[in-house]
């Protein structure tokens, strides 16, 4: 029964905390890549508090410093009021500010936005994704300041961590060259970058002779052996914006822009993408290959699919429950030749979303609110964010972070056990910026699975993570003239999404690829190409 209690509990965390699963994606937000979860105890290692934020609170006034603070809220977090997370209030308290919170349904949030910056109705800090707007657009509409001197002058655990970062860093500075918010920043490790991928049944492989495929071709021959021998109606089944997986095996992602020798490669106009839709087409025409299957997770665990991509372990524990030999490997990215290198497109830690200071802000309330964003950076901070209380919802045993017995509990404190996460947990999303990983998730599904799934995470990360990332393209920002161009090419990009559709699967026959190509150019293809390589040029300069 316990067991029973924590895995209700953890299932509810593993919502809270991280976006895991099947539809995590391979290439994920402006060019990075999503992620999933895994297993085993890990270390807490995270950057220390320094000196001079030692020195920092010792600064402390007498009465708080009210801070007012506008963010969106995601529909999981929807019924949370921010004044109600112990986390908060205990990093309000621990750095004597008063946050006046402004937050608002995450649907609601670019109408809202746009409201306020055209009101001129400005709180002293905003944290949203100023990816969209623009951050240099940002300073230059006079909305938002440089935190330059604010970090390096009360920001000393992120300073730190960017000195050890620097790659980023050059992410979190505008095209200008400044700092321009607090970052949420989704684990820098390549573990918490590249934590879902490519998996098979494992029972299946063993029982067939066949190793882990390596190349393409053997890719087919294992899915031709899933087919005829056992029996699978999907040996391979994925969401067609995920077939990334594969064509990275060509050196590319199907579905998005890339980088080679510091140019932009726009893959669905270059030669090699007509081979890799040959490869697709193939695999379609012989029943190997299902695109976007309806209920691919029911499948799964009914034990009619060979091969999918998800997060570490998914399905296993529920498709063991019917059949006790079913087991899952995680599979690198395929190679055309045996012995390349895989091609990966980890996500980009930040993504741009972040907590900015405003041109409202007084700059007698810089310190506090360097102190006060500057707290969740620290190792206490880090900890407290994604753990909780220690003593209360953890303890670290051999310098390792384990969960407490209150979190066995079906109803902890009298709350269900979403609105205790809620409560005492930095919400998945949250309204604020803070370091993270998948350092939590991997902690729950160990303590969930320790006897049952304790192999897959390191299993996992090596599959996924040793790779060639040089092709993912980097965190760009677009000038203003620049998106109101890339609004004028909506067709083409539709029109080439539309055509990978038909050429796997047989739709379109290959033999109009050439005439395809020029159609996309004409529609603006090669001037995307431009915007994206000007955008790539300014990153490189920052």
């Amino acid at each position: 029964m316990r067991s029973l209690k924590l895995k209700l509990f953890l299932g509810i965390l593993l919502s809270v905390f991280l976006v895991i699963g099947l539809f995590a994606g391979c290439s994920g937000e402006g060019g990075k890549q999503t992620t999933g979860d895994t297993d085993k105890d890990v270390e807490a290692e995270k950057p220390q508090e320094t000196s001079k934020g030692e020195d920092d609170k010792k600064k402390l006034s007498s009465e708080p410093v009210e801070i007012s603070y506008w963010a969106a809220t995601s529909p999981e977090n929807a019924d949370v009021d921010p004044e109600n997370v112990e986390v908060f209030q205990i990093v309000e308290k621990k750095t004597n500010v008063d946050i006046k919170w402004n937050h608002i349904p995450k649907d609601k949030e670019q109408e809202q936005f746009e409201l306020m910056i055209s009101t001129d109705n400005l709180p002293d800090v905003i944290f949203s994704d100023w990816a969209e707007y623009g951050p240099d657009k940002a300073m230059e509409d006079e909305i938002i300041v440089s935190i330059d001197d604010i970090i390096s002058s009360h920001a000393p655990n992120l300073s730190k961590f960017l000195d050890e970062n620097p790659d980023v860093a050059r992410d979190m500075k505008t095209d200008s060259g400044h700092y321009f918010a607090f970052p949420y920043i989704k684990g820098v490790e390549m573990e918490d970058r590249v934590t879902n991928g490519l998996q098979m049944r494992k029972d299946w492989l063993e029982d067939s002779g066949l190793e882990a495929p390596e190349t393409i071709d053997d890719w087919y021959d294992t899915l031709k052996v899933f087919k005829d021998q056992q029996g699978a109606t999907i040996p391979f089944g994925i969401d067609m914006d995920r077939l990334g997986f594969i064509t990275s095996a060509w050196g590319f992602d199907i579905t998005n822009f890339g980088v080679k020798d510091k140019k932009i490669i726009y893959s669905p106009i270059e030669p090699e993408y007509k081979e890799a839709l040959e490869t697709l087409r193939k695999w379609n025409d012989e029943g190997l290959l299902v695109m976007d299957p309806e209920e691919l997770s029911k499948e799964i665990v009914a034990g009619t699919c060979g091969a999918w991509q998800a997060a570490p372990a998914s399905y296993v524990e529920d498709a063991k429950a019917t059949n006790p030999n079913f087991d899952v490997v995680a599979v690198s990215n395929p190679v055309k030749e045996a012995g390349n290198t895989p091609t990966i497109f980890p996500r980009w830690p930040f993504s741009g979303r972040g907590a900015a200071v405003t041109t409202k802000c007084p700059k007698e309330k810089y310190e506090a609110v360097g102190r006060w964003l500057d707290y969740s950076y620290g190792e206490e901070g880090y900890l407290l964010d994604n753990f909780g209380v220690k003593g209360e919802q953890y303890t670290m045993v051999d310098g390792k972070v384990l969960p407490s017995d209150i979190m066995y509990e079906e109803e902890p404190d009298g709350l269900t056990t979403g609105q205790y996460a809620m409560r005492h947990f930095r919400p998945k999303n949250a309204p604020g910026p803070y370091l993270t990983g998948n350092t939590r998730s991997y902690l729950h599904q160990d303590a969930l699975n320790k006897d049952k799934t304790s192999s897959y995470k390191d299993q996992a990360t090596e599959a996924w993570g040793n790779g060639n990332a040089s092709h993912t393209l980097p965190n760009l920002y677009l000038t203003a003239e620049e998106t109101r161009k890339m609004d004028d090419y909506s067709e083409m990009f539709t029109y080439v999404s539309d055509m990978l559709k038909k050429f796997i699967s047989g739709e379109e026959s290959l033999d109009n690829f050439d005439k395809y190509v020029e159609e996309a150019k004409r529609m603006g293809a090669e001037d995307v190409v431009s915007i994206y390589q000007s955008a790539l040029n300014r990153y490189y300069a920052r």
